[in-house]
Formats: structure tokens, C-alpha cells, sequence
């Protein structure tokens, strides 16, 4: 019950499911937002899981496609909701281009970030790679 391993487990949950760290505001707008119990049940249930293999679903980054669904709901929902206001702000080129432009790089700097910090890598592979290399290695000598 280690907090870094949790912290690791929520970036790589936020990268794995959203892709990039800006499209967070799209997931939080729909779980405080009221109503929709079916994707947010199904991220509950989600939680519940991880807290039965915290260790296996925290690390391998695999485990987290079970969440994919349910935050793909809840995005889409947003989206949804925001469209009408999207619809009169995109309304001016300008706005528009400099939407693009900062959603373009703040997504820029979070996949720098992310190549530069060790905590996005999953290990196992190349443990199993190694592994593997070394039994062939025994096997033909």
C-alpha cells in the first residue's frame, strides 16, 4: 500500500485510458457531473478489482483496457453535453485555432514528459524478453 506505487498507478491509468493528460478535464467533467451510473458503476467496479490485485493491475499496463469502456462513456458523454457550447465558440476562426493550438501542446509537453520519466515504462517485457533470450542461449550451447 505503497502511495508512489498508487501515484504511478494513476498516471499510467490517466495515459493508458485518456492517451494524453489533457483530456482529463473531459473524464472529471462527467464523474462529478449528475447521472450516468453505468459507466461510472463500471469504473467502481474497476476500483474494486484493483484493490484485490493491487500489485498486478498497478503495474502491468494491460489491466487497464478494462477501464477503456467506461472512460470512453464518460468522454464521449462530456463531448456531448459541451457541444452546443463548442458549436458557438468554434464559431470564430481564431478561438478556434488557438484551442487547437494549446489542447496541440499541452498534449506535446505531456508526451515529452512521459518519454522522459521512467514511471511510464512497464518493465515485464523486457524481463520476459531477457528470459527468454537466456533459456534459448542454454538451450543451443
Amino acid at each position: 500500500m505503497n502511495p508512489g506505487g498508487w501515484i504511478k498507478g494513476g498516471w499510467r491509468f490517466l495515459h493508458a485510458t485518456l492517451g494524453s493528460m489533457p483530456f482529463v478535464v473531459l473524464l472529471l467533467a462527467a464523474l462529478f457531473r449528475p447521472g450516468n451510473p453505468l459507466p461510472k458503476l463500471w469504473l467502481l467496479a474497476t476500483f474494486l478489482t484493483t484493490l484485490v490485485f493491487t500489485h498486478l493491475i498497478l503495474v502491468h499496463w494491460h489491466y487497464y483496457l478494462m477501464c477503456c469502456p467506461a472512460v470512453a462513456l464518460l468522454c464521449g458523454i462530456t463531448l456531448n453535453w459541451w457541444e452546443d457550447l463548442w458549436a458557438q465558440l468554434l464559431s470564430r476562426p481564431w478561438l478556434r485555432l488557438a484551442l487547437v493550438g494549446l489542447a496541440l501542446t499541452l498534449s506535446a509537453i505531456d508526451g515529452i514528459i512521459t518519454m522522459k520519466v521512467s514511471i511510464y515504462y512497464d518493465s515485464y517485457p523486457q524481463q520476459i524478453s531477457l528470459l527468454i533470450h537466456h533459456t534459448l542461449n542454454q538451450t543451443t550451447s
